[in-house]
């Protein structure tokens, strides 16, 4: 129900995302991103909540005031606002993580490569690799580069990549 992912945001809050929020307007942008279908929910074995992602779909300009300001998703933008995750640990970040990509590049983990762009080419641009993990014959690299997450799938068989521009 939505007020169990509202109580699991504020019971994960570090003080840097909802900053001085109320409850109320929590539940609100919470029922919104559930209206939008802009929300992902992730629950244990227990149907206990693990991680809630919600983001926006914005231009790369936009910043904290399009949400401050409550501006509508633009649903023609450019770019994706990853702003408000909450995980109960690393594994269910990546877990919420990849369902989030399967979401925006469903072939991503099917090894075609109609993605953004390839390991080498996200390099190449500038982006610093924040994060490693290790699925299957895989390696998925988190990278950043100022405001902006790119997520890389490494075949560790014949190391062709496929890369997803997250935000």
């Amino acid at each position: 129900a939505m007020h169990e992912v509202v109580d699991f945001c504020i019971e994960h809050e570090n003080g840097k995302v909802f900053d001085g929020w109320d409850k109320e307007i929590i539940r609100l942008m919470v029922a919104y991103h559930w209206a939008k279908e802009t929300i992902i929910v992730l629950y244990n074995d227990d149907n206990y909540i693990k991680g809630v992602f919600m983001w926006y779909n914005c231009n790369e300009d936009d910043g904290w005031d399009f949400i401050n300001n409550w501006e509508a998703d633009r649903e023609d933008g450019d770019s994706i606002f990853l702003a408000f995750l909450f995980a109960e640990g690393k594994d269910a970040f990546k877990e919420g993580t990849k369902e989030f990509v399967n979401e925006y590049c469903p072939n991503f983990n099917d090894g075609k490569n109609n993605c953004l762009w390839d390991l080498n080419t996200v390099l190449k641009n500038g982006y610093k690799v924040s994060n490693t993990y290790k699925e299957d014959k895989s390696i998925i690299y988190m990278l950043r580069k100022a405001n902006k997450i790119a997520m890389c799938k490494v075949n560790t068989k014949d190391a062709s990549s496929w890369c997803e521009l997250v935000y």
